[in-house]
């Protein structure tokens, strides 16, 4: 008889927790970044306010951060408004941010060296052609 009473009772704590987690599930990414704000402190930001971490080279972290004002926004929006236009890129995947510095234009002939001709001779073991 216990365990049929409890099922048909409400629960208004139960049900207050499970409103709040569902109320944190989508709360979005609020960002307010100031002239010497740097990245490190946005990157803590968005990691305490979400469910993701981030991969980075400290010297991205060091760097300052653009002057940004979101309020609400999914994780995607935001590191599209952090990162559009920088030298800095992103890739999300499962829940990690990874982030590196761009390439600075190189073409394939800059990043290989200069062409060069090469000249010889093959010969086999014995010497021969």
């Amino acid at each position: 008889m216990f365990l049929k009473t409890l099922k048909l009772r409400p629960r208004p704590i139960i049900g207050g927790v499970l409103l709040a987690m569902a109320f944190m599930a989508n709360a979005g990414i609020t960002l307010n970044t100031g002239k010497d704000t740097k990245l490190s402190e946005v990157i803590n930001s968005i990691q305490q306010q979400s469910d993701y971490k981030f991969f980075y080279d400290d010297d991205i972290a060091r760097s300052n951060a653009r002057l940004v004002n979101l309020k609400d926004a999914d994780v995607e929006a935001a590191l599209k408004k952090l990162f559009d236009g920088t030298q800095i890129e992103y890739v999300v995947k499962d829940k990690i941010i990874y982030l590196k510095k761009a390439e600075s234009g190189k073409n394939e002939t800059q990043a290989k060296g200069k062409p060069r001709k090469i000249s010889g001779v093959i010969l086999d073991e014995n010497g021969e052609l």
